[in-house]
């Protein structure tokens, strides 16, 4: 079986959702299967997006990462992105920071006439 990148990258979003909202209010009702489910079939369409900005920080703590508040100082990538986003405040472009071509992610339709 050969998923396409955006069947894949749902699905890795739909567990992270899915383990981040069950960490954080225990039993989950349908409404929170419903969210992550909408928010996780986003996801591709939304890093499609990311080729309007000027520039695109990639991290890989999300929402519910330690790194963000479980010490007195952010860690490991949260501290680069935040690190990366005040010194684009401040004018510089900071080393990690990206841009994106618009072709960078196929369409849906080129992603769905992969090779089996």
């Amino acid at each position: 079986m050969c998923l396409s990148l955006h069947e894949l990258l749902t699905d890795i979003m739909r567990r992270k959702l899915l383990r981040r909202t069950r960490h954080q209010k225990g039993e989950l009702s349908l409404r929170d299967l419903e969210d992550a489910e909408t928010r996780a079939s986003s996801a591709y369409r939304e890093l499609q997006e990311a080729s309007h900005f000027q520039y695109v920080i990639p991290h890989h703590d999300g929402e519910d990462s330690d790194n963000w508040e479980a010490f007195y100082y952010l860690i490991g990538d949260a501290r680069k992105a935040l690190a990366a986003f005040a010194g684009l405040l401040n004018g510089s472009v900071p080393p990690g920071v990206e841009q994106w071509e618009e072709d960078l992610l196929p369409s849906d339709a080129r992603d769905r006439k992969r090779a089996p």
